[in-house]
């Protein structure tokens, strides 16, 4: 892999990694519900998580993945039902103070964060995609090692970036009404991905 192509990579990765998905929706509503402290292992988990879902599909993961239906089915209903579940969880989150306070929810741990991207189809679908670009050829390691420096190196934009939206929207949204519908958008950006995963079949 050249430089010159190490670099298109980036930018497709980049690309695929800030817009509108799962993750990100995630980190918005845990930057603006719990701030961006109690955010990171969150977005920790995504930053190592991704690169490391990337790398196995590089290597022959993607490969069996698709050669095996049934496997695929599955990861399908289950992404789709934690999805559906997680919108529901967002979109009805507390949004006045009181509520808030005495609400047992806890913003994502690094390894609920990490082990999402395993069933996060956004995440597949880039992950297949890059891969069938640029990891063919012989040396596969090689390939599959780069491709998994590359997103480790743009996914700092996406995870920071989002997370500090959040942040951002916490000082904007003064108010219930305001922070539910910020809520409901993060849940619709989360059922746009279920329409995606189930357009893509």
């Amino acid at each position: 892999m050249t430089l010159t192509t190490f670099f298109s990579l980036c930018m497709i990765l980049t690309a695929g990694q800030v817009t509108p998905g799962p993750n990100n929706a995630l980190l918005s509503a845990s930057g603006m519900r719990f701030g961006w402290r109690a955010t990171q292992p969150h977005a920790w988990g995504i930053f190592f998580g991704h690169p490391t879902l990337q790398f196995f599909v590089a290597l022959g993961l993607g490969s069996t993945y698709q050669a095996f239906p049934i496997v695929e089915q599955v990861l399908t209903i289950v992404a789709i039902i934690v999805l559906c579940y997680l919108a529901y969880k967002i979109a009805t989150a507390p949004v006045d103070k009181f509520a808030e306070s005495k609400s047992q929810s806890k913003p994502w741990t690094f390894w609920q964060a990490f082990i999402f991207q395993y069933i996060n189809p956004k995440a597949w679908l880039i992950a297949i995609g890059v891969s069938g670009q640029y990891a063919s050829g012989e040396h596969t390691l090689l390939a599959a090692s780069l491709i998994a420096l590359a997103t480790l190196s743009t996914a700092i934009i996406s995870t920071q970036g989002w997370t500090l939206f959040g942040v951002a929207m916490r000082q904007i949204l003064n108010t219930p009404l305001k922070r539910r519908i910020f809520n409901i958008a993060m849940a619709l950006m989360l059922v746009a991905s279920i329409v995606m995963l189930i357009g893509h079949k």
